[in-house]
């Protein structure tokens, strides 16, 4: 691994005081030198975000949110995405929204809320992208890494959230478990303890810009067992050029648009694929006409209430239409 001179005079300077550190990357903002060796895990390097190295260790590994995708739990990308940009029939260039530019600017400030919460941790962030010793395609990039006054070791994750409607809010000061995180955030970080060897992890979380949250999170390896099989299964769609199973989601239907971007004059008789797409858009006509029924229906028991429960939950809410709408039907459970 190439560290610059600096890096290595500092390291150098410090491994005196930390003996079983030696040959270890000095991580930013921290007096403390992790070891190339944690756990299970072994550095690969500090890599900046988006810059070309970067996308190549990206592309030779599976990293955390990619198993929730490859899960099917991602509902901004399907597992047929993934596999199309793992296989370079699309581009894996994804521009970045405001909410993903601010979610990563916020990070260092959740982090830092984090460790003057918990004085008696010793925290390191920029911890790097790191893979499993025997799994190597396992890689993992934690926002942070933790040890505790015993020696036990665990794992930061950051997340941001305009609305915490999946997540389970507590109460101010209260820690969660892992039961409040939403699912596909829970796929990443098991896939992370599973990479370091680690027991825990908290997830920190920042709601609507100043609701400040943590959770707790205990390793599950029967869970890790489940994902990494399902991943075992995606890499072997992948060196066998197998497309994954149809999801019926809109992410894997632009995928297609995108790896067939040209038009040629051309005919193709499509058979029975003809007959089920004529049949589903007749289902489809049918279901929205109920729909629609139905949320008309709510809509006019609601009133003017703002929401409406179901056993006590909210499961649907009316929302301020733009530029003076009317108020608009949002349905908060069941609608994935």
């Amino acid at each position: 691994m190439n560290t610059n001179t600096e890096t290595e005079k500092r390291a150098g300077l410090l491994n005196s005081a930390f003996p079983d550190t030696k040959r270890g990357i000095l991580m930013s903002y921290s007096s403390v030198v992790l070891p190339e060796v944690l756990g299970s895990a072994q550095l690969i390097g500090n890599f900046e975000n988006g810059s070309p190295r970067w996308h190549e260790v990206r592309a030779d590994g599976i990293g955390g949110s990619e198993v929730g995708t490859i899960c099917g739990l991602n509902k901004w990308e399907s597992a047929f995405t993934l596999w199309a940009k793992k296989s370079k029939k699309i581009s894996d260039q994804i521009p970045q929204s405001e909410p993903m530019e601010w979610g990563s600017r916020l990070e260092s400030v959740i982090l830092d809320k984090f460790a003057e919460s918990h004085p008696e941790l010793t925290v390191w962030r920029d911890a790097g992208t790191w893979q499993h010793n025997v799994d190597t395609w396992a890689h993992a990039n934690p926002d942070g890494v933790y040890q505790r006054e015993d020696g036990t070791w665990g794992i930061i994750e950051i997340k941001t959230a305009a609305y915490p409607d999946d997540w389970k809010l507590m109460p101010q000061g209260v820690v969660g478990s892992a039961d409040g995180v939403p699912r596909y955030y829970l796929t990443q970080v098991q896939h992370y303890l599973r990479v370091f060897g680690f027991s825990e992890a908290v997830v920190c979380a920042l709601f609507s810009g100043n609701k400040y949250r943590e959770y707790r999170v205990e390793a599950d390896t029967f869970q890790q067992d489940i994902d990494r099989e399902q991943v075992l299964r995606f890499m072997s769609y992948i060196e066998s050029d197998t497309k994954p199973d149809w999801d019926g989601s809109a992410s894997t239907y632009e995928t297609v648009r995108a790896m067939n971007p040209e038009i040629v004059d051309d005919e193709i008789e499509l058979g029975e694929l003809g007959n089920q797409l004529l049949y589903a858009l007749a289902e489809f006509n049918d279901s929205e006409k109920t729909l629609n029924t139905w949320k008309s229906k709510v809509l006019d028991a609601m009133g003017y209430a703002k929401k409406g429960l179901l056993d006590g939950e909210v499961v649907v809410a009316r929302q301020a239409g733009r530029n003076g709408a009317s108020p608009f039907l949002v349905i908060k459970r069941g609608n994935k």
